[in-house]
């Protein structure tokens, strides 16, 4: 796996601990996800389900990011929550990084209430489901620093992705076709 350079938060982190639960060269399992080794990274991690559609619905949220945008998004689609506009490539990346076992890191800008805007940071990462269940993908939702803690509440989401990069996660990567479309 190339060595990522990750910007804010805990992003670092969250990667070493899902490589820390592979076995056999398998994609984790979403039942290995053990809160209590984790409680630094816990408030900012989103767990999705990936629909055969394309809709990516929230399973779990973080308290952090429920406190970051003023919601409570689980059972809802994220689709449902940006401009439509990115319904498409979300609707892409995230059935991407599920079937063909990839990771992704992606920037962007959030405007939160009283003007503050703050850069995020999101890594994308598959895990496993149940059989019955839909895919499932677990991310970090990693803040600008800058951006002070009070500040809450989403009061739009973003314009636009500044950049997202696919990575290996030792499956190897698509072809360069693939590759090209996640570059923004």
């Amino acid at each position: 796996m190339a060595d990522l350079s990750f910007e804010i938060g805990h992003s670092r982190d969250f990667l070493s601990y899902w490589q820390s639960l592979r076995q056999d060269g398998e994609i984790p399992h979403a039942r290995q996800v053990n809160p209590g080794k984790i409680k630094e990274l816990l408030p900012d991690l989103i767990i999705f389900e990936v629909l055969e559609d394309g809709t990516v619905r929230y399973r779990l949220t973080g308290t952090r990011v429920m406190e970051r945008t003023g919601l409570e998004p689980t059972g809802k689609s994220l689709q449902d929550m940006v401009k439509s506009e990115f319904n498409e490539m979300l609707a892409f990346a995230f059935q991407s990084v599920v079937s063909l076992k990839i990771g992704i890191v992606s920037h962007f800008t959030n405007y939160y209430r009283g003007g503050h805007a703050g850069r995020m940071e999101v890594v994308i990462l598959p895990l496993r489901a149940p059989e019955s269940d839909p895919p499932r993908v677990i991310c970090h939702w990693s803040r600008d620093p800058e951006v002070p803690d009070h500040v809450i509440g989403i009061e739009r989401m973003t314009d636009r992705i500044d950049d997202a990069t696919v990575f290996d996660l030792g499956f190897g990567l698509p072809d360069e076709s693939l590759v090209a479309a996640f570059r923004v």
